[in-house]
């Protein structure tokens, strides 16, 4: 029998020690890099958002024999100044009415108060008499917002060190992802075993186009939204009815309580203005949320998210029990990105012969 050589041992113990430094290396550089996007989790996500949407006309550019840094650079400038040609125009209608609604809010509160007492009265009348109802009124809304204004202003003073590094990191990454996203792409695909570099392949790719397509719908989306109450409002003759419009309009994509909370401000002023006005932004609210209901969801959504309407449902229920608004926000792509990688998954290793 061969008894195993000093030699040898030694080689033994020298590999097993650098196998140990080799690994260890590996997993503190796994715990730098996972901390580090635990820290810039939302930064990375709104920048990948932002390359999915950049990104083709980028490679469009790149295709007209363009350097893919100068293309990278023009999109980039391009999408700043679109960014700031919008908030330059917007902003300041929007601030100017702000104020004039702050001024009017007294008036407002009044009357809106006055309207409350007769539908508080009318719903004592018609409900049976074991039925209480809270008196509804407009300074307890007031109050609410007053609260719900200040804690949301108080985070802001908390966050706003991580705020600000947030919005200089965010460019940054949005830019690395647009100059190198398809080399560290290529280089994560190549490190998918052969057996499931094809499956891997066609997840990463319907993952994307399911991610684009809804972020495009979910755009156009907001635009006709904003579009219709604002066009809608000013043509009712509402004040600031572009402000509130956008308010509306910007809201109505939250699901079932963001058309609620949109329209509550309209409603406000409305009763101030007085007259049908009241009765002119329900008329509105109406058309408008069932051009959405009819037009605008199903078809453009419905379609990028290629999502079964009863599965939408439990997904916003569960999504929302789970993480609230944000939730509510994010269930149709994220339920969109887990059956399309469940397909595909399930396509595959049954060739395989895995399942």
């Amino acid at each position: 029998m061969m008894t195993e050589t000093p030699e040898k041992s030694s080689l033994d113990l020298s590999a097993r020690i650098v196998q140990l430094i080799f690994f260890g290396l590996t997993g503190a550089f796994l715990l730098l890099t996972l901390y580090g996007i635990k820290e810039l989790s939302i930064p990375i996500i709104i920048a990948f958002l932002l390359t999915l949407l950049l990104n083709p006309l980028v490679d469009f550019l790149e295709g007209l024999d363009c350097p893919r840094i100068l293309a990278t650079l023009i999109v980039f400038l391009l999408f700043i100044l679109f960014l700031y040609s919008i908030l330059s125009l917007v902003v300041p209608l929007i601030q100017l009415q702000v104020q004039e609604i702050v001024a009017a809010w007294p008036d407002i509160q009044k009357k809106a108060n006055v309207l409350f007492g007769r539908f508080n009265e009318n719903a004592k009348s018609s409900l049976p008499a074991f039925v209480k109802l809270e008196r509804l009124r407009m300074d307890t809304l007031t109050t609410l917002m007053e609260t719900t204004a200040k804690n949301q202003t108080q985070s802001v003073k908390d966050n706003l060190g991580i705020i600000i590094s947030d919005l200089v990191i965010t460019p940054i990454i949005t830019f690395i992802f647009l100059l190198q996203g398809e080399e560290i792409y290529q280089r994560i695909i190549r490190m998918v075993p052969n057996r499931y570099f094809e499956m891997s392949l066609s997840v990463a790719y319907k993952v994307k186009s399911q991610i684009t397509g809804y972020l495009r719908g979910l755009a156009v989306q907001l635009l006709i939204n904003v579009g219709l109450f604002s066009f809608g409002f000013m043509v009712i003759g509402l004040n600031y009815g572009f402000t509130l419009g956008v308010v509306a309009g910007s809201l109505n994509f939250i699901p079932y309580i963001g058309p609620v909370i949109g329209i509550i401000p309209a409603l406000a002023v409305a009763v101030q203005q007085g007259g049908n006005t009241t009765v002119f932004v329900l008329i509105v609210f109406g058309l408008a949320h069932l051009f959405d209901n009819v037009f605008t969801q199903p078809v453009i959504l419905a379609r990028s998210a290629e999502l079964h309407p009863l599965i939408a449902i439990l997904a916003l229920i569960t999504c929302e029990r789970l993480f609230g608004v944000v939730g509510m926000i994010i269930a149709i792509p994220l339920a969109g990105i887990l059956l399309v990688t469940i397909e595909v998954m399930y396509n595959s290793l049954k060739s395989f012969r895995i399942i």
